[in-house]
């Protein structure tokens, strides 16, 4: 066992596609659970369900399997306190900046996502379907919104830090957290349209990827990471609800200008340009 960790250490692609086929499974895990046992009645209860049960596969993957059992992505730790220094999830400081940093790049995503849809579609505005309580994407949020950050700028970035420069590391997070997103192929029908909006969101997720990893290395923390993710997910059915004449076309517009390159583009240049007012501390990822 400790040859193969060894192993994974120096090569760290392989060690992301072991992770990858291990959080497959906790991904699948709770739905399985929910949807073939429990049988809940109400989408309340369902989205409330999905929470905790992802969350506690999530917990024992990526803060007990992933740290303790393969000993990712920086070697076998002393302590709890150092793995969450790895992640970055105790750099709260500066707080304002983070926190204003994460709100501002989830505003830019939802406000260019919304753009896009009333150029390129008949924008809906449906507050029975859109808005809280209503829509319990804001509670579901949670599990995309923290524990991909923790996979994937937590442990990915870190693990590839390790052996690559920051360009090719951030390039590598953001391929896996783009291909990790065909498994919003299970449980579909294989349809032409099922497959250019999967596609299309494998494009917008890459960029995404991109500005997340970059975002973590100019700041050292996954605070902002996980503000804007949330955000993100929790509100962008608002701006995207509606219905086009062309659904292929508005999927390949919606890669490239809603929650895809352009929002990315800008978040970096932001990212780049608002961390310069402020001293923040740079992590030794070699060590």
């Amino acid at each position: 066992m400790t040859k193969i960790r060894e192993k994974l250490l120096q090569y760290p692609i392989v060690a992301a596609i072991l992770l990858m086929l291990f959080y497959v499974i906790f991904l699948v895990a709770p739905v399985a659970i929910i949807f073939l046992i429990i049988r809940p009645d109400t989408h309340m209860m369902r989205a409330f369900l999905y929470v905790t049960i992802s969350s506690c596969f999530m917990f024992l993957l990526w803060f007990i399997v992933v740290p303790y059992g393969f000993h990712l992505p920086k070697g076998k730790l002393q302590t709890f306190k150092e793995y969450i220094e790895v992640l970055h999830l105790n750099k709260f400081r500066p707080a304002m900046f983070n926190i204003g940093l994460g709100v501002c790049c989830a505003m830019v995503v939802l406000i260019s996502s919304l753009l896009t849809t009333i150029l390129f579609a008949d924008y809906i505005f449906d507050i029975n379907r859109n808005l809280p309580p209503n829509s319990w994407a804001v509670l579901i949020a949670i599990v995309p919104g923290f524990w991909e950050e923790v996979a994937f700028r937590g442990v990915l970035l870190a693990l590839f830090l390790r052996r690559y420069s920051e360009k090719t590391a951030i390039f590598l997070d953001a391929l896996f957290f783009s291909i990790m997103h065909l498994t919003n192929l299970i449980g579909r029908e294989i349809t032409d349209l099922t497959l250019v909006y999967v596609g299309s969101q494998l494009v917008y997720t890459f960029f995404a990827g991109l500005f997340f990893a970059y975002m973590l290395v100019k700041t050292s923390s996954l605070i902002p990471c996980i503000i804007t993710h949330y955000m993100v997910d929790a509100f962008i059915g608002i701006f995207t609800y509606a219905t086009s004449a062309d659904p292929y076309l508005f999927a390949i517009l919606d890669a490239i200008l809603g929650p895809g390159a352009l929002p990315a583009i800008i978040n970096i240049l932001l990212i780049k340009k608002l961390s310069k007012h402020y001293e923040l501390s740079k992590i030794n990822y070699q060590k």
